[in-house]
């Protein structure tokens, strides 16, 4: 009994884990795209 507790909590504990990685993995990613559009639009502004 305990130790089905204890494999659902980590089940639990670990998929929100992985989760929240791929959520973060994601948003970084997001954040480097968007900065490297905003990085190329400035360097195409400053050399026409």
């Amino acid at each position: 009994m305990i130790l089905s507790g204890l494999a659902f909590a980590v089940l639990v504990w670990g998929s929100l884990a992985a989760v929240a990685i791929v959520f973060a993995f994601l948003l970084v990613m997001l954040a480097r795209g968007a900065r490297a559009e905003t990085d190329s639009a400035a360097g195409a502004e400053v050399q026409p």
